[in-house]
């Protein structure tokens, strides 16, 4: 694409209702953090095929902009090295999804700034021409909804022909995304909890910007408001401490807004307050929430979704997360890094989440860092809500059938596995223990366990060994700590095999 000396006309929008959700990333001393990682804004400028390429990209998202941490004077040096230094056509800068993040950013930020460099409108222009050119409709998903995003906060920003082209452009892609992407029970159809909270953040902003300018494009303000409802309340279900993404799919923290402030954000748009407490099936997404006295469960009975572009799907079916005293007790162990190395593989694979794995195999076919082959299918599922009773079977082993059963009570917890096969297979049962849960074998089948404010006891039935070993939980991206895993192994030698953990509160 030529670059051109072209200046657009700032428009008059109001973005005077404007606000910036909460950023993880900031610009200090020349230094940029995110992603937990601290690099010299130059090294990376001047050496990005050094870093990682998930550095990288969060690194051209530009979102320290809009840290109150991040220095104006660090913000404008970073701005204008950026526009003059950096051949971004090139280079993954210049791809469309930090391209769309950047712009994004650089218009929130923008609109409280004074005098700025026309080159900088400039380099907006120039980015928007190569954003429109490149629209990522092959990626889809949360690629697609940001491209669409950014020409309309291009197009509300801008006056002119281009502008209002870029608009209709970015209207047309989130209109015809918006039933797509939002499921009806209010999940995103990626089935990550936190790429849920990315699209939330995409709604939320469009609303914002909705408010005060006059792009009532088919009446978009309306048209938003029912996803950005059922997203509120699908999100409010599935977060049991309030606090915390669940490690489903590609799903950590420090990425997507929290939800805490997802919230208070709704709240303060004049969006329904409501909590959501008892037992919950969203029978679209796949995820089932069970509550008793002394436990709250998040079981994960989905399809690998969606069919066409799974990349973010691991091989997690019938896995599940327990809280416990407010916390998490049980967990899948999460993500901390993309790419295609070692821990990735791991991360994504079967044993890597409290669940069951087969004949050393992942449940769901995944390879790469992003690629997934033959994959699980949900064959059967039963939710019995008035006695928190769940059942579902899978089929991602070849020629075997596996099936749950959770059965909460008012302090235990019973979840009982059956393996069908005409052939003998192997099998391990994990269940994952989060950071600083201490973990006490008592006896061949029978473990003590304390969170720091009760005792339990966990009891595996029907299987040859058990121990637990020393495991990384993923806190956020490269951050990993310590925790404990117990697990379960044995062999089925006839047709039907049935093993048993059972969860008892105790103090």
């Amino acid at each position: 694409m030529l670059l051109t000396n072209y200046i657009p006309t700032k428009s008059n929008c109001n973005f005077s209702f404007y606000f910036s959700l909460n950023k993880h990333s900031y610009l200090l001393d020349m230094k940029v953090t995110c992603l937990n990682q601290m690099n010299n804004f130059f090294d990376v400028i001047n050496r990005e095929e050094s870093f990682p390429k998930l550095y990288v990209y969060n690194f051209h998202y530009f979102d320290f902009l809009n840290n109150p941490r991040s220095p104006q004077k660090d913000n404008l040096e970073a701005i204008y090295i950026w526009i003059n230094d950096y051949e971004y056509q090139n280079k993954l800068g210049g791809d469309a999804y930090p391209t769309s993040l950047r712009i994004v950013n650089w218009i929130k930020w923008a609109t409280k700034q004074t005098n700025l460099q026309p080159i900088f409108y400039n380099s907006l222009y120039n980015q928007s021409k190569l954003l429109y050119a490149n629209i990522e409709y092959e990626i889809d998903g949360n690629h697609l909804f940001a491209n669409g995003k950014a020409l309309i906060f291009y197009g509300i920003y801008f006056d002119g022909d281009w502008a209002e082209k870029c608009l209709n452009k970015g209207l047309k892609i989130i209109i015809n995304e918006l039933d797509r992407q939002v499921l009806k029970d209010g999940g995103n159809f990626e089935l990550s909890p936190m790429y849920h909270g990315i699209m939330l953040e995409d709604l939320l902003d469009l609303y914002i910007l909705a408010l005060p300018n006059n792009f009532n494009y088919e009446n978009i303000i309306h048209l938003l408001k029912p996803y950005i409802e059922k997203m509120i309340d699908w999100l409010k279900i599935i977060i049991i401490d309030k606090v915390t993404y669940p490690h489903f799919n590609d799903s950590t923290q420090n990425v997507a807004p929290s939800p805490k402030n997802l919230f208070d954000i709704s709240i303060s748009l004049g969006f329904n307050n409501a909590s959501y407490d008892g037992s919950f099936l969203l029978a679209q997404t796949g995820y089932c929430v069970l509550k008793s006295k002394a436990f709250s469960l998040l079981c994960d009975v989905a399809n690998v979704g969606p069919d066409y572009i799974p990349g973010h799907a691991h091989a997690d079916t019938l896995s599940y997360e327990l809280w416990a005293n407010g916390k998490k007790l049980i967990c899948n162990l999460g993500i901390s890094e993309y790419g295609t190395g070692p821990r990735r593989l791991y991360e994504r694979g079967t044993s890597s989440h409290s669940t069951v794995e087969i004949n050393g195999k992942n449940s769901t076919n995944v390879w790469s860092g992003f690629r997934v082959a033959e994959r699980a299918r949900i064959l059967n599922q039963n939710f019995n809500i008035e006695n928190n009773i769940l059942n579902a079977t899978h089929n991602g082993y070849k020629n075997v059938l596996h099936s749950r059963q959770w059965i909460l009570c008012d302090d235990e917890l019973e979840i009982i596995d059956i393996i069908k096969s005409k052939k003998n297979v192997s099998f391990k049962l994990f269940h994952h223990l989060t950071p600083n849960v201490y973990c006490e074998k008592i006896n061949d089948h029978l473990f003590k366990i304390n969170d720091g404010i009760s005792d339990y006891t966990f009891e595996l039935v029907g299987l040859e060994q058990t121990r637990f070993e020393k495991n990384q939980y993923a806190i956020a991206f490269n951050v990993l700590e310590d925790t404990t895993t117990i697990v379960g192994s044995g062999c089925s030698l006839n047709e039907e095999h049935v093993f048993k953990s059972i969860l008892r509160k105790i103090t």
